[in-house]
This record gives structure tokens, C-alpha cells and sequence, in this order.
């Protein structure tokens, strides 16, 4: 497990952005979250699979949360809605990535 996941302890777990798809299930998906723009929808989603700030199913976790790239712009924008510990979790980031539209 990445350090900067150790300290931030979940928050992609309580609350994750994804890019809504086209069509009816994407509608759905910002009729359930928050809008954030250029298809994007933060969901509010605390996981049943975090215990102690860790996942409990880290080798058998969904393809979403293994496409969650840490230190990537989704992963920053959630640590700094939910952490007041923030700038410590970035600093333990590896280098800022772009998350893929």
C-alpha cells in the first residue's frame, strides 16, 4: 500500500469521483452525486470493505478502485474535501499524475 494511502486511511473509500458515461446510467449516476463538471460526479459511497482505514479485499478489489490512480487529480480533489491532514497526504504522493479522461 502507497504511504500517502496509509496516512489519508480511505477517503476514495467514503467518497470517490468517477466520469459518468453516456446516456441513462450517467444520469442516474448525477441524480445520486454531486455534479462537478466535465462528466464528472462525486458519490458519496462509504465502503463496507474499510476497516481500520484499510481494505479489507485489496487483492480482490473492483477494477474501479484499482483504476483510481493515488496522487491523481480525482484522489487529490477527495483527500482535500475530506483530510485536514492534506498537505501531509500529498507530500507522500508520488508525482502529481492526471487522471485519464
Amino acid at each position: 500500500m502507497n504511504t500517502a494511502c496509509e496516512i489519508c486511511k480511505g477517503a476514495c473509500c467514503e467518497s470517490i469521483i468517477v466520469k459518468a458515461p453516456e446516456g441513462d446510467e450517467g444520469r442516474w449516476l448525477t441524480l445520486h452525486g454531486q455534479a462537478l463538471g466535465f462528466g464528472r460526479v462525486q458519490l458519496e459511497t462509504p465502503c463496507a470493505k474499510l476497516c481500520g482505514g484499510k481494505c479489507s479485499i485489496w487483492k480482490d478489489r473492483p477494477l474501479l478502485c484499482q483504476a483510481y490512480p493515488v496522487g491523481g487529480d480525482n484522489c487529490r480533489e477527495t483527500v482535500k474535501r475530506r483530510r485536514a491532514n492534506w498537505a501531509e497526504i500529498f507530500a507522500a504522493m508520488p508525482e502529481p499524475l492526471t487522471d485519464p479522461q
